[in-house]
């Protein structure tokens, strides 16, 4: 990946690990939704981490909860959302939430459902 686009992503995000807040450290480019997940090499789809964070992600599966909160984290340090919130509940006439929701810079709204990997794997028998 080029360094400048590095270098971009440090000028944006001032340098800071965006899962930890960590300053003065090297930083790694993260993709957001993975490249095998159907993820894009857009900025728009990388972040900053340290190399502790960067591993920590990379290495482990989250719960649900957990991955909403590195999800909400990155959102709230992003300049293309504001207004996140976490278990916002939709309706009252039917019980549906979303994990996150969240407002973008082109004013769209964002309702975001969050699964764990085991969600999708068959239960042995």
């Amino acid at each position: 990946m080029p360094n400048n686009r590095k270098d971009r992503l440090s000028k944006k995000f001032d340098g800071e690990c965006r899962a930890c807040g960590a300053t003065g450290v090297p930083l790694e480019i993260h993709y957001i939704v993975p490249l095998s997940s159907g993820g894009t090499d857009d900025e728009s789809n990388l972040t900053l981490l340290c190399p502790n964070c960067n591993r920590t992600i990379a290495n482990r599966q989250f719960t649900e909860i957990e991955f909403n909160h590195y999800l909400s984290r990155i959102l709230d340090n992003s300049n293309a959302f504001h207004d996140i919130r976490m278990e916002e509940r939709l309706s009252r006439e039917k019980p549906f939430r979303a994990d996150i929701t969240a407002k973008s810079q082109d004013g769209k709204s964002w309702l975001i459902e969050c699964k764990n990997a085991s969600a999708f794997t068959p239960a042995s028998a």
